[in-house]
C-alpha cells in the first residue's frame, strides 16, 4: 500500500509541525524508515502517503513519525 490513515495520533510537541509536511515513517519496530507526506485531516487523524509502497502495513499497529532523530509523534494504523 502507498497510503494509510493513522488514528489516535499523539504529537510530542502537543501539535503537528504543520497540517501538511514530509517526514520519515516507521510502521514496525525493526522496519526501516520510509519517507512520506503527512496530512492532518482532523483532530487525531493523519493521512500518510508513502513515497514507495510497503507491503506490511497492518491495522492496529503503531506508526511513528520522525524528522531525523526527533520523534514527532505517532498513531494507530487504521
Amino acid at each position: 500500500k502507498s497510503k494509510f490513515m493513522a488514528q489516535r495520533v499523539n504529537w510530542i510537541q502537543g501539535k503537528p509541525p504543520s497540517l501538511n509536511f514530509r517526514a520519515q515513517i516507521k510502521i514496525r519496530y525493526r522496519a526501516p524508515l520510509a519517507w512520506g507526506q503527512l496530512e492532518v485531516v482532523e483532530q487525531g487523524k493523519t493521512l500518510i502517503c508513502l513515497d514507495e509502497p510497503l507491503g506490511d502495513i497492518t491495522p492496529g499497529q503503531a506508526a511513528v513519525f520522525y524528522q531525523g532523530d526527533e520523534v514527532l509523534g505517532g498513531g494507530i494504523i487504521q
